[in-house]
């Protein structure tokens, strides 16, 4: 994205990466012009990917218009190598580095989109041609990239030439560059932010708070898997089963030795308050039962809840703090 974006904001609009393959936007802008009426087009190019408003700078479908394989063909077609082979080598780097499943280049038919082995040497290939190319800012760049873009093309290669090479080195057959990203790491964090309420300003007591309610949801729904007998009289929960000694002992187990904070405590509160609101219909309690927490806990269920959440019963309570310490005293064999 940031290539197409140099190469339209440069003066003359010619771009190169590796200071010989000299790109010229104005011949893909003659190649849509002279398609633009016909029925059957040979490239995907709109008006929007050739001419973009401020606005669709962002957008990469755009991008990936202008960087294409019929877009190649067509400008040899056209007699604009030059620009063809700045937009295939480009391309090639992209496919190179959006390999993410194997065998992908046999589907495509496309040696491009080989996965990275310890015998593959495109990305090498490629960072010698962008070390070759220069960069500039301002007026005084021409057919260039700016320094930030040319830094951070650098700097994406050589990672990922490490991060291969490091991987090689501990085992792994090949790699695959796509799953090599932050786009997780961004999903996680946008599950923080919903969870604080769109809070776009987060803290790191946000985010551990949390954090500490997804590990308690989790906890709670291992426990819907854990297999009981429903032969004995005490009786849990009439949402789920029986206990007998062997099982109240393993409960008390999984309780012993460990220490839950108040953040930890009033998420296993707003997670059973949680439960109690989605389960109300098959929940059945003791008439002398009522909903008991700490003030702490209500305080906490009283400030995130919108009118969907309750003050759980103690049994509930109890229930989703065995999953939560069971978490937290196998956190290492699970992780």
């Amino acid at each position: 994205m940031y290539i197409r974006n140099n190469w339209i904001t440069e003066k003359q609009q010619l771009l190169s990466v590796d200071g010989k393959k000299v790109g010229c936007f104005d011949d893909v802008k003659n190649l849509y012009d002279s398609e633009r009426s016909n029925i059957l087009k040979m490239t995907p190019l709109t008006n929007s990917a050739v001419r973009p408003s401020r606005l669709q700078l962002q957008n990469v479908k755009l991008v990936l218009q202008v960087f294409n394989d019929k877009d190649v063909a067509a400008l040899c077609l056209k007699y604009a190598a030059e620009t063809a082979d700045f937009i295939e080598m480009v391309l090639e780097w992209w496919k190179a580095m959006n390999v993410c499943r194997k065998g992908q280049d046999l589907r495509t038919r496309d040696p491009c989109s080989q996965v990275q082995q310890q015998s593959s040497t495109n990305l090498q290939v490629f960072l010698k041609c962008f070390q070759s190319g220069t960069s500039g800012q301002g007026a005084c760049r021409q057919k260039c990239l700016t320094h930030d873009t040319h830094k951070a093309l650098l700097q994406t290669t050589q990672g990922m030439i490490a991060v291969c090479r490091y991987l090689f080195g501990v085992g792994y057959d090949y790699v695959l560059l796509r799953e090599i990203q932050s786009d997780r790491i961004e999903g996680e964090f946008s599950v923080y932010r919903q969870s604080t309420g769109a809070n776009a300003f987060m803290n790191a007591s946000d985010v551990f708070t949390s954090y500490k309610k997804r590990l308690t949801k989790f906890a709670a729904s291992f426990l819907e898997f854990v297999e009981m007998d429903q032969s004995t009289s005490r009786k849990f929960h009439s949402c789920y089963a029986e206990l007998t000694y062997d099982d109240a002992s393993w409960i008390e187990q999984c309780m012993s030795d460990i220490s839950l904070t108040c953040e930890e405590e009033s998420s296993i509160a707003y997670i059973a308050g949680w439960l109690e609101a989605k389960c109300v219909d098959e929940l059945q309690f003791d008439d002398h039962e009522e909903p008991l927490l700490s003030t702490e806990a209500k305080d906490f269920i009283e400030e995130v809840s919108r009118g969907g959440l309750k003050v759980p019963h103690l049994s509930t309570y109890e229930f989703v703090k065995v999953g939560l310490c069971f978490m937290k005293k196998h956190k290492e064999r699970a992780c």
